[in-house]
């Protein structure tokens, strides 16, 4: 960002409570300040109304019309920014600046704004050439929500570029910035002082053209442009009289943007088309778009890898196919060996219930003789036959506390095993 500018205020020019520090930026249509909020002890930015074109700088630090021609422009534009000001107060996002309130004063205006610290976008791709597809689109989808945000609010950006995207150092979120210049944009001579070429569409320059979310659309397709080639795209008007536009998605085919999807390039080329009906009509119909082409690693590297000859690649598809029918069948004969060793361990384990039913007949024959009369009197003796004399009713009795137990044991046992079985089958 420039330090100075030949029309700009100096440094510790009070502005109200506001002390100039230094100078953000300027463009055609104002100058940017870096000042000092005494009331709230913090940074602030500026945006004054000066439209280089029309205005010039007077005594005491004025802003008046260069001209006397060019007086209506001056106080249309004026009156326009100072209408915006008051509206786009009401963004409350965290991708596009905060707007604080709007000042009079040496016969203009000037809008007060958050100071977002950190690098502007433009500074970055300086610095960088080109970003890779997943760090460009995790600045996008948050860029995406805040221009849908705008648009709820009924405005327009309409200058959207790398410059005008702060790369906020606090959390490394982008944020829109420079809604100053967003509606200055009519009348004939001050239509294209905002416009940036490669940046703009076609609508954007003429005073006829009809602008909507499509406009702004175009713009932040032709940044994504910008990001992934390391090139802006031809201006629009070029692109009417011989469109030399290469798509995203044909840089992809010769393997010149790695990590990216086609279908999301696609996306992308779509929003630069050069008639706005033929871009998506708003930022969610975009979106939606571009999210049903998430990113597909597997696709992705198969898409982007350099293609083999015909020969060649069928032997590998057939390798790997084979392969994928050689991990199917060891995963089926995993799993039928697990299933087997368990079954065979359920039919080998749980004798539990066998052999509690022989320490009960063992206990039973040596039970002291009154109790294992007693006992033999209540289980044996009613359902005895009169040929079992009392000499063998102990044998008897044994016997049937052995069947006993060992069907109460067999049921325990089958009951044991079904919930096992239960368990299994409903763990993930």
């Amino acid at each position: 960002m420039p330090e100075s500018h030949p029309h700009a205020l100096p440094a510790r020019h009070r502005l109200e409570e506001y002390e100039i520090v230094r100078v953000l930026g300027a463009g055609g249509f104002g100058i940017t300040y870096l000042a000092f909020d005494h009331q709230l002890d913090g940074p602030v930015a500026i945006k004054e109304y000066f439209p280089a074109e029309v205005a010039m700088r007077a005594d005491g630090w004025r802003v008046a019309a260069s001209s006397a021609d060019r007086r209506e422009v001056f106080a249309w534009g004026l009156d326009r920014f100072t209408e915006e000001a008051r509206s786009i107060h009401r963004f409350r996002h965290r991708s596009v600046v905060r707007v604080h309130r709007y000042v009079e004063g040496n016969g203009t205006a000037y809008i007060v704004m958050e100071y977002v610290e950190g690098e502007s976008l433009q500074k970055v791709l300086d610095a960088e050439g080109t970003l890779p597809a997943a760090a460009w689109r995790r600045w996008m989808d948050p860029l995406l929500d805040g221009l849908a945000h705008v648009h709820g609010q009924g405005y327009l950006h309409r200058d959207l570029k790398p410059a005008n995207i702060v790369i906020r150092a606090a959390d490394g979120g982008p944020v829109l910035i420079d809604f100053g210049a967003a509606r200055v944009a009519a009348r004939e001579r001050t239509h294209t002082q905002v416009l940036t070429p490669s940046y703009a569409p076609i609508e954007q320059y003429s005073s006829n053209g009809v602008q909507g979310p499509p406009t702004d659309i175009y713009a932040l397709a032709a940044v994504s442009y910008r990001a992934l080639t390391g090139q802006p795209p031809p201006t629009a008007p070029d692109r009417v009289l011989d469109d030399r536009y290469e798509p995203l998605i044909g840089r992809a085919v010769g393997g010149r943007i790695l990590g990216a999807p086609r279908p999301w390039l696609a996306a992308i080329d779509e929003a630069m088309a050069v008639r706005p009906e033929d871009r998506p009509r708003t930022v969610a119909a975009w979106r939606e778009k571009l999210h049903s082409a998430a990113l597909d690693t597997a696709r992705t590297v198969r898409e982007t890898a350099p293609r083999r000859s015909e020969p060649f690649q069928r032997e590998a598809e057939e390798a790997e196919r084979r392969v994928a029918e050689l991990e199917t069948r060891i995963a089926a004969r995993d799993a039928a060996e697990t299933e087997d060793t368990i079954n065979a361990k359920e039919e080998q384990g749980y004798p539990w219930w066998f052999g509690i039913a022989c320490l009960g007949a063992w206990f039973t024959l040596t039970a002291d003789m009154e109790t294992r009369d007693k006992a033999a009197q209540m289980l044996v003796a009613p359902m005895a036959p009169d040929w079992i004399t009392s000499e063998y009713m102990p044998f008897v009795l044994a016997l049937v506390v052995f069947v006993i137990l060992c069907v109460v044991g067999l049921s325990a046992d089958v009951l044991v095993r079904g919930i096992i079985r239960i368990c299994r089958f409903l763990a993930p």
